[in-house]
């Protein structure tokens, strides 16, 4: 049974902190066909739908880094015909450490050793360039089956080099075994560059410290206002099983692009708009309630990482007008929307 929070200034529906939309559980290849079901939304054939998916990706991202990353590398080897993607921080040329890889990768690349040896090689192709395409050849990498023969792992690769701050950072990293040569034309050179600065400047936002030296968000409160810790604690997405859950991640989906109604997202589920009700009932949860969880969470993101105005993230909300918006946010946080995002903005 659902447990309800006595808070009325915060929308009913308990939560807590989870790993994804989908909950604690999900195996990689459930995190990976979820986040492709978004992903296909797409045309990437299509310069103007790889704008906007990365817009999406930067102004509406999951609280979960991980969700972010890897819809990224998956939506990259989408766009660029590759098979498996990994981003990459470099220590230094011989020690890089993952940040992120799509699910294959690891068996793509066998070894540690030859991860490191591939990366060292695309690095010293990316001095001279942000961008570099070629083969990694025989000469360059050799592995060794059990039996002790060796093989020739012919990987086609295309890489960006991710600068933050003006300093190397790391390496977007995108390969394939195909045998026939993809080729990367301009558009996939300018994609490529583009995700590299959206990496870089999601690097920059989560590290970025107010003037005059750090601050600890747990305490930047006021009289009647929280920290931001303990508000985005609030915000996050729920928790549920079965039909509510797949209520949660349908919504997540259509955040910003298509309408919430619950109309909407029982044609979605194939079921009657009494029958969703009912099933949520039968959990004692309602729609309105998961409804306003999930925009309460992504009005966080949209208010403090994003450029939107309030009325343009009221739309994106799928509230019927900026004053419906407003007094929703004040019943979750005591705030107004313009209140908060001064408050906390340049703290996020």
């Amino acid at each position: 049974m659902a447990d309800f929070q006595s808070n009325k200034n915060t929308p009913s529906l308990a939560v807590q902190p989870t790993l994804s939309a989908a909950g604690f559980n999900e195996s990689p290849q459930d995190q990976t066909d979820r986040l492709m079901r978004n992903i296909s939304r797409y045309d990437f054939k299509a310069f103007s739908d790889r704008l906007r998916f990365l817009h999406h990706q930067f102004t509406n991202p999951s609280l979960n880094q991980e969700d972010l990353w890897k819809s990224y590398l998956l939506a990259g080897c989408e766009m660029f015909s590759m098979e498996e993607a990994g981003f990459y921080k470099v220590l230094n040329p011989t020690r890089p450490r993952s940040l992120a890889q799509s699910d294959g990768m690891p068996a793509m690349c066998e070894t540690v050793e030859n991860t490191e040896k591939w990366l060292e090689i695309v690095g010293l192709a990316l001095q001279n360039s942000e961008i570099s395409a070629g083969n990694l050849s025989a000469e360059q990498v050799t592995m060794s089956t059990g039996s002790g023969v060796e093989y020739v792992p012919t990987k086609q690769y295309f890489a960006a080099s991710v600068k933050v701050g003006e300093k190397d950072f790391g390496v977007l990293l995108f390969l394939s075994s195909s045998t026939s040569e993809v080729e990367h034309g301009e558009l996939d050179r300018e994609t490529l560059k583009l995700m590299a600065e959206g990496v870089a400047r999601m690097i920059e936002l989560r590290n970025v410290q107010p003037a005059g030296g750090s601050l600890d968000l747990e305490h930047f409160a006021t009289d009647g206002v929280s920290g931001l810790r303990e508000y985005m604690e609030r915000a996050a997405l729920p928790q549920l099983y079965g039909i509510p859950n797949r209520v949660v991640e349908i919504l997540v989906e259509r955040i910003g692009t298509q309408p919430l109604g619950i109309d909407h997202i029982a044609e979605t589920l194939n079921l009657s708009k009494r029958t969703l009700q009912r099933r949520l009932q039968q959990q004692d949860l309602c729609f309105a309630d998961i409804r306003d969880q999930v925009r309460f969470h992504f009005a966080i993101e949209y208010l403090i990482r994003g450029q939107d105005s309030i009325d343009s993230i009221s739309s994106s909300l799928d509230f019927s007008d900026r004053t419906s918006f407003t007094n929703a946010f004040k019943r979750w946080t005591g705030l107004s929307p313009s209140t908060f995002r001064k408050l906390f903005r340049d703290y996020a």
